[in-house]
């Protein structure tokens, strides 16, 4: 049992302590390059907002693209590109346009009924779309809000101390124990 309850505390403290530094580098690389889009390795992660590529990414999940060689995309990748400022839009490439040296895609998202207004060049690609984590951008959503912050800290301040409090009660019974083996050598 101590075994599996030190196994389990272990595998709870890397996962607190992989989302602490990644939050903390998307922080601080935000804060550096304010109209970059924050990632790590060349990962990228970003909460969809709206309903354009259901049913293939869906409102709420969180998407993951990866930075890319712009002249290996190709029809029907999916990427993530920049309209205004930090807004980015998650959609297909339909048709790649050649303009000079410049590399140009036509998008659009899936339950669209029309092409994208806007050609999506170079400048504009922030990644190719990877893999999505289903729901998890309503987590990432709620924990950028004060109230959301607040309560996760709660919630990892709990699970800590709850951890001490059961590591601190074992030791103690172990203590007492070897106390009582003692004593029993003793009157013998």
């Amino acid at each position: 049992m101590k075994k599996i309850f030190s196994v389990i505390k272990n595998i709870i403290i890397a996962i607190l302590l992989v989302i602490l530094i990644f939050n903390l580098i998307v922080i601080i690389k935000s804060k550096l390059k304010p109209n970059d889009i924050p990632g790590l390795f060349g990962y990228k992660p970003l909460v969809v907002l709206s309903g354009s590529m259901q049913s293939a990414i869906n409102v709420g999940d969180l998407v993951i693209v990866k930075d890319t060689d712009i002249t290996k995309l190709k029809e029907n990748d999916i990427i993530a590109f920049k309209v205004s400022g930090k807004e980015v839009v998650t959609h297909r490439i339909m048709n790649v346009i050649k303009d000079g040296s410049d590399r140009c895609f036509e998008t659009k998202g899936d339950s669209n009924s029309v092409i994208d207004d806007n050609l999506v060049c170079n400048d504009k690609v922030v990644g190719k779309y990877a893999t999505k984590i289903p729901k998890l951008g309503n987590f990432v959503m709620f924990i950028q809000k004060p109230v959301g912050f607040a309560l996760i800290m709660v919630v990892i301040l709990s699970a800590s101390a709850v951890i001490y409090l059961i590591e601190n009660n074992r030791a103690t019974k172990e203590l007492l124990k070897d106390k009582e083996k003692e004593l029993s050598k003793l009157k013998k």
